[in-house]
């Protein structure tokens, strides 16, 4: 039944776009067996149980539905859909699901927020009005009508609906910070209209796993990294608030420096860093976790406005450690499994490789050897990560384009640091990106 504020003309208009269709039971099957497989452990947006009872009795909405199709193909490997199939899929997808927006079909505002954090990922072409940013606004704005951020509101909800709309909120403020740090833009959210406490354990329900050791790791991985993730990108937002209040003072990078490390030794001893041979989904998201972090540390270090020897170095290892994960990535073919907000530390390495290049310090044949490495990462996600396209014509034109590099070398000209060129050739290239 559709709702009555829907005149017969645009159900008609819908119906002719496909937005009432569905893929075939294996198909729909398998595309629900990878979101719930890839990326709800990383975005645990969707309440599970709920879903699989409307979904038994074909009861969950079209703009939902849509909208985990389309993001079960932009995460997860699906390796039997070739480049093309899938992005003509994911657009097919995405384009139903915002036509349901568009018309106004939806009104239940839980699974508007949900549907469009999950079009968030939806990157659109420079000429195109809604993108990553337009996605995560129409969340931001709906969950805040709604005053899930606010604790009187929570204290009405029942206890799944108290866990979940934390949830929707802290993935949705983890998402405008890692989508702020890859596209230079302002943050959306202000946290200090926020009363509602950081995640814990009890607002997770995952599938039930059986009680072994390993199914016991794999579930607490995955809760661990919602956690973990959340929390790092609180600390990257400190990072981003302190750099556009010009207050990124010694004191305070030095602070966040310390954070950062406390928050990498506070990992439990059986989320790894390092990769194994394995292929299991629990190896994906602690590297998942590795690349946000040795993403905050390189981001630290670029936009300081000067040298810090110990964060300096530290910023080397990070990308060595990136350049590391991504081939182990490429290597084990599991790189398409990632969430997509780590694959932002691929860029930011990127970045750094560029800049020492330019100001030729260091070893320049191994740099270069690196950024060959992370331009073949990011060209194996170019299928589904729509923002590898504009990295890779990014990457290479400030690579083979030299004078891409006039702005920088009047700053050096006019006694900037190493870390202030730094810092305007990251500008340079997100300004590129807006």
């Amino acid at each position: 039944n559709h709702p009555n504020h829907i005149t017969k003309s645009k159900i008609a208009f819908l119906e002719s776009e496909g937005c009432f269709s569905k893929p075939d039971h294996t198909e729909l099957d398998q595309l629900i067996a990878t979101y719930f497989n890839n990326v709800h452990p990383a975005l645990p947006i969707i309440d599970y149980h709920e879903f699989c009872r409307c979904h038994n009795v074909d009861g969950v909405p079209w703009l939902l539905l849509h909208s985990i199709c389309f993001a079960a193909l932009t995460h997860g490997s699906l390796t039997d859909k070739p480049s093309v199939v899938r992005r003509n899929l994911r657009a097919k997808y995405y384009q139903r699901a915002k036509l349901l927006v568009d018309i106004g079909y939806e009104t239940q505002q839980i699974t508007l927020v949900q549907s469009a954090i999950l079009l968030s990922f939806w990157s659109g072409q420079s000429t195109e009005y809604w993108n990553a940013f337009d996605w995560l606004n129409t969340a931001v704005n709906i969950a805040e009508s709604l005053g899930i951020n606010r604790a009187i509101s929570l204290l009405e909800a029942d206890s799944v609906q108290r866990a979940l709309w934390r949830r929707i909120w802290w993935i949705l403020a983890m998402r405008d910070t890692y989508c702020a740090v890859l596209l230079g833009k302002p943050l959306r959210i202000n946290l200090s209209n926020c009363e509602i406490e950081p995640l814990n354990m009890d607002d997770f329900d995952f599938l039930n796993y059986a009680d072994n050791d390993v199914n016991f790791i794999a579930r607490n991985t995955q809760v661990l990294y919602a956690l973990k993730a959340t929390e790092l990108s609180l600390l990257l937002r400190e990072i981003l608030v302190a750099k556009a209040s010009n207050s990124l003072t010694p004191t305070v990078v030095n602070a966040l420096f310390k954070r950062l490390q406390r928050w990498h030794s506070s990992l439990p001893s059986y989320v790894s860093f390092s990769m194994t041979e394995s292929s299991q989904r629990w190896d994906v998201l602690p590297s998942s976790l590795a690349l946000l972090y040795y993403n905050s540390i390189v981001y630290l270090q670029q936009v300081c406005l000067r040298s810090f020897p110990i964060l300096d170095m530290q910023a080397q290892e990070a990308v060595n450690h990136i350049v590391d994960i991504g081939a182990s990535l490429v290597t084990q073919s599991i790189i398409s499994e990632m969430p997509q907000d780590s694959l932002g530390g691929l860029f930011v390495a990127m970045i750094w490789l560029l800049s020492a290049l330019h100001t030729k310090t260091g070893d320049e044949k191994l740099y270069k050897a690196q950024l060959r490495i992370c331009e073949m990462s990011v060209y194996h996600v170019q299928g589904f990560w729509d923002h590898a396209d504009w990295i890779l014509c990014l990457c290479a034109n400030m690579r083979h384009n030299p004078g891409t590099y006039e702005v920088i070398d009047l700053e050096h000209k006019n006694g900037l640091s190493d870390s202030a060129k730094r810092l305007s050739i990251y500008e340079r290239l997100t300004a590129h990106r807006r």
